[in-house]
């Protein structure tokens, strides 16, 4: 059985929980996808940008800023601007919107929920009637951007931008617009993540070069820039078997040539790993199915193993006083097949298969 890739944040099996009255940190677990540490909540860099006020993303907008008097309502349900959708997929849409409140609210409780209930009606506003290339409403899609920014802890600045990304390229919304709703920054966000895909290449080395260049740039004047379109790679990554099998295979070849290890330079382990998993199963299917098969017929021993080895070191730990957590992973499919391939060996060879790590505030 071919394992598929889970999203960040939910593959791998939970460790034993830690008893009440302890201050032993609960475990956590990785199964295979590195660690990855939130983004400040402060806007990055965006004092290298000339005459742009800095301010805590985490406050509300501008006092100053104008709400257009035709600004759409907040209504409770998406059913008004999905038209012809069924009654589930409504709902769904709605659960997930909730969802991403709810998360945003958790991870940071003085963010600004509003300029996200905002940019949604926005969105659905403007995506009204558009569909993908799966049959599903075109708002899927910056919802479920939206939902991997919120599990990245990022900022309402950029979840609301996040939400708009495609406004400008896909509908008749302009970045002056998009200001007098939403502020400058949440243009200024936009406008750069309009520009990375408005990008054009002659060929694969240009394209490779070009790509690094201007997304460096972008992050110079914004990092959530570059942040809001690598998640929305990951989510057409997820997606990507609705395409033609031509253009899969170009998008999956970039991916890993530029998205994935632009994800690993920013330190973001989770969402690198996913990238390349989705893009080697439509680079190399065949390698992809082979390996995904014998991995698969050594997880269940493996994680046995990883759970024992969990709680010895759970016990250790408590013995000694000292408080961290316990993580474990099974190695990523793409990480696996790059050993097989460099070190020509077996999977039965790879000694790191399967890991553990303690995580102490001090050593």
């Amino acid at each position: 059985m071919a394992i598929t890739p889970a999203a960040p944040g939910n593959s791998g099996k939970a460790a034993p929980s830690i008893p009440e009255g302890t201050s032993f940190e609960p475990i956590s677990t990785d199964a295979g996808i590195e660690l990855e540490a939130a983004l400040p909540p402060v806007a990055p860099l965006e004092s290298l940008r000339p005459g742009v006020p800095i301010r805590n993303a985490a406050t509300p907008r501008d006092a100053a800023l104008e709400i257009a008097p035709d600004e759409p309502e907040i209504a409770q349900s998406s059913a008004d601007h999905l038209p012809g959708s069924s009654a589930a997929v409504v709902d769904e849409l709605d659960a997930k919107f909730a969802q991403l409140l709810h998360e945003v609210h958790e991870n940071r409780p003085g963010d600004d929920l509003d300029i996200i209930r905002q940019a949604w009606a926005f969105c659905l506003q403007q995506h009204e009637g558009q569909k993908r290339a799966s049959g599903e409403p075109y708002v899927v899609h910056p919802l479920e951007v939206a939902l991997v920014l919120a599990e990245l802890k990022m900022d309402s600045t950029a979840i609301a931008a996040g939400l708009l990304h495609d406004a400008v390229e896909d509908t008749d919304v302009t970045t002056v617009e998009i200001e007098k709703r939403f502020g400058e920054q949440v243009a200024h966000i936009v406008e750069g993540v309009t520009k990375l895909d408005r990008i054009k290449f002659a060929n694969r080395e240009d394209q490779q070069a070009e790509n690094i260049r201007k997304m460096l740039l972008a992050m110079v004047t914004d990092v959530r820039v570059v942040i809001i379109k690598l998640a929305d790679r990951l989510h057409n990554m997820r997606t990507l078997e609705h395409l033609p099998a031509e253009k899969r295979q170009k998008i999956a070849r970039e991916t890993l040539d530029i998205f994935a290890p632009l994800a690993h330079r920013l330190g973001m382990g989770k969402l690198r790993g996913e990238l390349e998993d989705l893009a080697f199963r439509y680079t190399d299917p065949f390698a992809y199915e082979q390996l995904a098969t014998q991995v698969e017929a050594m997880r269940g021993e493996g994680e046995h193993f990883l759970e024992g080895i969990v709680k010895e070191l759970e016990d250790k730990l408590r013995e000694h006083k000292i408080a961290g957590r316990v993580e474990w992973r099974i190695k990523r499919l793409y990480s696996i097949q790059q050993k097989l391939s460099d070190q020509k060996i077996p999977v039965d060879q790879v000694y790191d298969l399967l890991a553990v790590r303690v995580i102490c505030k001090t050593v």
